[in-house]
């Protein structure tokens, strides 16, 4: 059985951060258990943790994730 090839620190070489916030992640999106009417998106490939949107509506969920994730990815790309 053929190991999957994982990637190593070189394969990333001249990457900048717009080809991380480029990168399609799958988005898992769905109403909160708790607090009826409110929506609640992640990036569970990154951390489900990392990565959240809050809001009313999938629609603000979803760009609340969009803003969480280059806010934090420019971060990263900083301090790193």
């Amino acid at each position: 059985m053929a190991r999957e090839r994982r990637p190593e620190a070189r394969d990333h070489v001249g990457k900048d951060l717009a080809y991380y916030l480029s990168l399609d992640y799958p988005i898992e999106i769905r109403q909160s258990a708790v607090e009826e009417g409110t929506w609640i998106a992640t990036i569970p490939f990154l951390g489900a943790a990392t990565f959240m949107g809050v809001g009313d509506t999938r629609e603000e969920a979803l760009a609340q994730l969009d803003e969480a994730r280059s806010s934090t990815s420019r971060h990263t790309w900083r301090t790193a």
